[in-house]
């Protein structure tokens, strides 16, 4: 049985296999949630085929059988088209322990194959197992599979099913964005919280926000930096904290004065121009006389107190919600390597969320803010694509960017071009998603 959605890019960045005994009965489900939270919302802005799900459950040559193969890697068909990661989800279950007690049995080959195919190619293969049932590990053949290997989500059958899912979905996308992000290390995934440092005024209720912040995070294998408290003693504390924001995903606690803070701004602005994923945690409780456009044009999430506590729920679907943005991050990070052919070779600036004022500036002059008359003789991310245009006699007179769906609107590309006006630079930006792009060249597949 095997699943997949979106289309093929030529290949594909990541391929994620998920594989059960048929017999234990609950792993299906387990496999269905990792299929549907790979497919929903927060992964649709990437180029089709960045992820794909495939189950591996039932038995290739019968119901006894082990599943068809796994096409790794530097293994297996060499015509077939193998992902550049591969990642495998075994759910260890009872009947999966049963089914490979056997040492010269179908299931026990299967298994210990691909383990040693992972351990051989770790920069390309990764294992994350999740364990189904408390007895399918201990004196078992998958204990000499799989017990040294870190498991994902909760082990305890007792637990919330919908909490312990949540724990399976969060724990595979970070170990997913930390090997992607540097195959063969342990970096865990740092949330950077943001917060307003002074005492709390009347109005503001963010002394309770933070512990609880920290409470759910703790439960997780998460590193945090609380931007007032961890600068160690005689570091340049302002100097910590832009190295920090601009390398960490970002957790923007924004109470009743977050916006009225001025290294609140900082932090974000660091985050957005060095393309790290952001979250705001919503928690405003009275009425906010200014907005600000630097805390806009992120993904949001609302939190609310419930009984006079802050609702543990909205925390943590931000901090899912923010492990979800790192790797859809890195998935986006290692399409733009990829994609060195075809229509994607035109675009200029892959960037990682949609542009923005803000964003397009520092990109803009990351370039070396060239002019046209210099570009021949410059050294930048713009002279690729002016000489070619230069060569299929096109005018350069429009720059190609791509950004993750949805697309924006016609007032929001209408006002970005108008500032690229305003910089002076006479250039028009041509500013597309995948799906868009698709659309344009009137295939499916954008490549």
């Amino acid at each position: 049985m095997g699943k997949q959605q979106g289309v093929d890019m030529g290949t594909p960045v990541l391929e994620l296999y998920v594989l059960w005994h048929p017999d234990d009965a609950r792993a299906a489900d387990i496999a269905e949630a990792i299929f549907a939270h790979h497919h929903r919302a927060a992964f649709h802005g990437a180029i089709g085929g960045a992820v794909e799900v495939y189950f591996r459950s039932t038995g290739f040559r019968g119901h006894v059988d082990a599943p068809r193969p796994v096409p790794l890697p530097g293994h297996g068909d060499p015509h077939a088209a193998a992902a550049a990661f591969v990642a495998l989800v075994p759910i260890l279950g009872n009947e999966l322990a049963q089914a490979a007690r056997d040492a010269s049995g179908s299931w026990f080959a299967y298994l210990q194959d691909l383990v040693t195919q992972q351990r051989q190619h770790s920069e390309r293969i990764a294992l994350f197992p999740y364990q189904l049932d408390d007895q399918a590990l201990g004196h078992t053949a998958l204990d000499g599979l799989f017990g040294q290997v870190q498991r994902v989500g909760a082990a305890d059958p007792t637990a919330d099913r919908g909490a312990d899912r949540d724990d399976l979905l969060r724990d595979l996308s970070q170990g997913l964005a930390q090997w992607l992000k540097s195959p063969g290390r342990s970096d865990r995934v740092t949330v950077f919280v943001s917060h307003t440092k002074h005492k709390p005024e009347p109005m503001d209720a963010r002394e309770d926000l933070i512990p609880a912040v920290r409470q759910v995070i703790g439960a997780t294998r998460l590193l945090a930096f609380y931007d007032a408290q961890d600068p160690q003693p005689g570091e340049d504390w302002a100097a910590t904290l832009r190295a920090r924001a601009a390398d960490s995903a970002v957790l923007a606690l924004r109470s009743d004065v977050y916006a009225t803070r001025d290294w609140c701004h900082r932090e974000v602005h660091i985050a957005k121009t060095n393309g790290m994923p952001l979250v705001m945690l919503d928690a405003p409780e009275h009425p906010e006389p200014r907005g600000s456009f630097l805390l806009d044009h992120m993904p949001r999430v609302p939190v609310r107190r419930v009984n006079g506590q802050w609702c543990r729920t909205a925390i943590r679907r931000a901090v899912n919600l923010l492990v979800d943005e790192c790797l859809k991050r890195e998935l986006w990070r290692h399409q733009e390597r990829l994609a060195s052919h075809g229509t994607l070779a035109e675009v200029v600036w892959w960037a990682p969320q949609a542009p923005e004022p803000v964003t397009l500036t520092a990109w803009w002059r990351a370039t070396g803010q060239p002019r046209r008359a210099a570009w021949p003789r410059m050294s930048s991310p713009l002279t690729a694509w002016w000489r070619a245009a230069r060569k299929n006699r096109v005018s350069p007179d429009a720059l190609v960017v791509l950004h993750p769906d949805p697309p924006m609107s016609a007032e929001e590309q209408s006002a970005l071009n108008a500032h690229m006006q305003a910089m002076g630079n006479g250039m028009r930006l041509d500013l597309l998603t995948p799906r868009t792009l698709a659309a344009r060249t009137g295939h499916a597949d954008p490549v």
